[in-house]
């Protein structure tokens, strides 16, 4: 019951997140370039919540840490991978030209903050940049995902388990026996 509830919710989850990237992406490429994957994450979060919310309620309002953890979690998963899919075909097939512009983006950041750098740091700075490139590979995206379950995932997903669990009461009394 629970895992059914976690893919409902990671689909949806992962589906509005894709909605908030297209829709970011549409009004403000650079935008989505910069702040566009946060509010996806956003919306990943309260999904993540609703899932949460929706299992505590199939028990009668009670939710213990590990419950919401896996629950919580298997909702990140699953959204994030759908939106890591979006992403890539994002990249390279709908616009090809988008990582010229992070390329862009990224300088015009990096200069900013490196203003009072030497030439030497900036142009150490911008030859790894040019090395390591800004196309998204599948290599790249696979690895983007792996670290996304980390952080952003589980932090939120510990933290989403952590305020909305709610202890048996027989858990309780146990936890006091123990002490």
């Amino acid at each position: 019951m629970t895992r059914q509830t976690s893919v409902h919710y990671g689909l949806i989850g992962g589906m509005a997140a894709i909605a908030l990237a297209l829709l970011y992406y549409l009004i403000n490429v650079r935008g989505f370039i910069t702040w566009g994957g946060w509010f996806s994450y956003l919306a990943l979060a309260a999904t993540m919540v609703m899932a949460a919310k929706a299992v505590r309620s199939q028990q009668e309002g009670y939710l213990t840490f590990r419950e919401g953890l896996k629950v919580t979690f298997l909702v990140w998963v699953i959204g994030s991978a759908l939106l890591s899919v979006f992403t890539y075909i994002l990249y390279n097939v709908i616009d090809t030209g988008l990582a010229d512009i992070q390329r862009e983006v990224v300088t015009e950041t990096m200069e900013k903050f490196m203003a009072n750098a030497d030439e030497e740091t900036l142009d150490t700075i911008t030859e790894a940049m040019e090395k390591e490139g800004f196309d998204l590979t599948l290599k790249k995206s696979v690895l983007a995902y792996a670290f996304s379950l980390i952080i952003p995932g589980f932090i939120i997903a510990l933290i989403v388990s952590l305020i909305l669990q709610r202890k048996r009461p027989q858990d309780l009394i146990r936890e006091e026996e123990t002490v």
